[in-house]
């Protein structure tokens, strides 16, 4: 990661609970909340977090469990990640926010803005979870592969942009996670399989943009569709071509001037 950009942003910690919870925060203004997904942390948002802070206060936790914030060790109960954004929000003093998710993160979005619509201003959904996992292809396969892989495989077009320091947290923050990831796995629900978050995704009011990458192997492009079909508010969509799961990353300029539009609109 750049030096010119780290050095817009804090790294700083607060307690909720008993748990110490990482979090990252620049610039100043309205606040923006930006919730990561599975297996990462606040570290990859730096680049947008540099970009969106020119206008914007923005905050970006690490979820329990991973990054800089407490591990969640096999004798602890899994934790509500909605309630935590509430916990997160009420310890910080801010009443509401904008919300930015992606992937899982932006699945967590969706049942705080359904569950708690008060608290939610406006939400960019960056190729969330949400639709009923029989109803989307599994990622292809391609052997036995390491974590490092499996990583680029299904995050970036253009994994040559990370440099040896973005390989070292992510990999770290890969091997943190993956004790919760097991824990989450084993807990979920069947009926989500069926369900998925429909009744939320059908419940959320606050106004959206949808964002995704073409490229996207996780959760192919035509979920958009699908989206555009339940989310009752969505005010705009934005495809970029040559991205994979993670644009908010790998085409960082075009993100950012979408939902800087979608934000001041």
């Amino acid at each position: 990661m750049k030096d010119s950009i780290k050095r817009k942003i804090t790294l700083k910690s607060i307690m909720i609970g008993s748990r110490k919870i990482a979090y990252r925060q620049a610039g100043q203004g309205d606040p923006i909340i930006l919730l990561h997904g599975s297996h990462r942390s606040s570290y990859l948002f730096q680049p947008a977090m540099a970009e969106l802070s020119k206008k914007f206060f923005v905050i970006a936790p690490d979820r329990p469990g991973y990054g800089n914030s407490d591990p969640i060790l096999p004798q602890d109960p899994l934790p509500d990640m909605a309630a935590f954004c509430r916990e997160f929000l009420s310890a910080l003093g801010i009443p509401s926010a904008h919300w930015i998710g992606e992937s899982r993160g932006g699945g967590i979005c969706i049942e705080l803005a359904a569950e708690t619509p008060s608290i939610v201003q406006r939400l960019v959904l960056v190729a969330p979870v949400g639709l009923p996992p029989r109803e989307l292809p599994k990622p292809a396969e391609i052997g036995a592969r390491s974590g490092w892989e499996w990583f680029l495989e299904r995050s970036l077009e253009h994994p040559e942009m990370l440099d040896e320091e973005d390989k070292e947290v992510i990999l770290a923050n890969l091997a943190k996670a993956e004790p919760y990831e097991t824990m989450r796995l084993l807990d979920q629900s069947p009926s989500y399989v069926v369900e998925g978050l429909v009744s939320s995704i059908i419940r959320v009011r606050a106004p959206v943009l949808l964002a995704w990458g073409r490229q996207d192997p996780v959760f192919p492009v035509e979920c958009v569709e699908r989206f555009r079909e339940l989310l009752i508010n969505l005010q705009a969509t934005l495809i970029l071509d040559d991205a994979r799961h993670l644009l908010h990353f790998e085409r960082v300029a075009e993100f950012c001037d979408a939902v800087l539009e979608f934000l001041e609109n």
